[in-house]
């Protein structure tokens, strides 16, 4: 009776069919996908956690050094390296402790952002859980240890499979990723230590195998570099024998994780404490913006290893100047 009431009815209902079938298109193409992606190491802007590096990467160079400077009152938090209060919190200054606890927080943040960009590159089938067969073709095509030898890869898996379940679910590829941040993991990550530097294959490790060059390219395989190791080693030997007790060696993959941080604040704190005071006021941090915040031109502050990219702190001119330190 009405064929154009009747029409018009089609045409909405068609129109709106038409809308959902693309909304559904762009969220099936979407889906399972990470808002975080090429998640930079802990050594590139290592202030910042992730959601921060997004937003700084859209900011004017003036803008990132104001940002950072409203970031000091949160570095400046009173924690030491293991997170516990010292009473110094809002001191004007940021001790080494701060700045480590800080850094540690920050690598905590990306290692999660690792594991959702990991998902979005080998949960194939976005059901939020990974199999054997999907984080085997992960380390096949290269996006996931590739120089990890199958066996070790296989034992990890198994080990981070918290629930026997065959599945890694978020939590358990946190710690499939980042073993020595998962305290449950870390007796698979000594395993693997002593796979690289247990020479003599007697469960233990002195100091010379810990200073001697290691197999091959190995040390790929680990999250530590050989420093890491064997200042972690000096730490853990208490009795100076040159050997590590049992209770000792447990604590290793820890201690290894703990000491990575410590030197990478300490390389920032020596570049950036322009008055050898052993703590950074804000001032020293807004001169060496490029060292906590970095900068995405490369001409300007190339990503290299803090190692390489440490200069030596020239004396004062007697100008009162500090000389070229300022101009590098």
């Amino acid at each position: 009776k009405h064929p154009k009431l009747v029409a018009t009815a089609m045409l909405k209902a068609t129109w709106l069919w038409a809308v959902g079938l693309l909304l559904w298109a762009f969220i099936s193409s979407t889906h399972g996908a990470s808002m975080y992606t090429n998640v930079p190491d802990i050594h590139v802007k290592p202030v910042l956690f992730v959601e921060e590096l997004d937003a700084f990467s859209k900011l004017t160079v003036d803008e990132a050094k104001q940002h950072l400077a409203s970031l000091f009152q949160f570095l400046d938090s009173g924690l030491d390296e293991n997170g516990y209060p010292t009473g110094a919190a809002g001191d004007g200054l940021v001790s080494l402790g701060e700045l480590a606890a800080r850094l540690s927080r920050v690598e905590i943040d990306r290692h999660y952002a690792d594991v959702l960009q990991l998902f979005d590159h080998v949960d194939t089938n976005h059901d939020g859980l990974l199999d054997w067969d999907e984080v085997l073709a992960g380390q096949q095509t290269g996006s996931l240890f590739p120089k990890l030898k199958k066996e070790a890869f296989v034992k990890r898996f198994l080990t981070a499979d918290l629930n026997q379940d065959k599945w890694l679910s978020e939590t358990e590829a946190q710690g499939f990723l980042h073993p020595e941040a998962e305290p449950k993991l870390r007796h698979r990550l000594l395993l693997e230590i002593l796979h690289v530097l247990d020479r003599n294959s007697d469960g233990t490790l002195t100091a010379f195998e810990v200073s001697a060059s290691p197999r091959s390219v190995a040390w790929d395989t680990l999250p530590f570099t050989r420093q890491d190791v064997m200042l972690a080693f000096d730490e853990l030997d208490a009795d100076e024998r040159g050997s590590l007790t049992a209770s000792e060696l447990k604590l290793l993959p820890q201690q290894c994780a703990i000491v990575r941080i410590r030197q990478l604040a300490k390389s920032l704190l020596e570049q950036a404490d322009l008055d050898l005071d052993g703590a950074l006021s804000s001032n020293e941090m807004w001169e060496h913006y490029a060292l906590f915040i970095g900068d995405d031109n490369p001409s300007v502050f190339p990503h290299l290893p803090l190692t390489d990219y440490h200069v030596e702190r020239p004396q004062n001119s007697h100008d009162g100047r500090t000389g070229m330190h300022d101009e590098l």
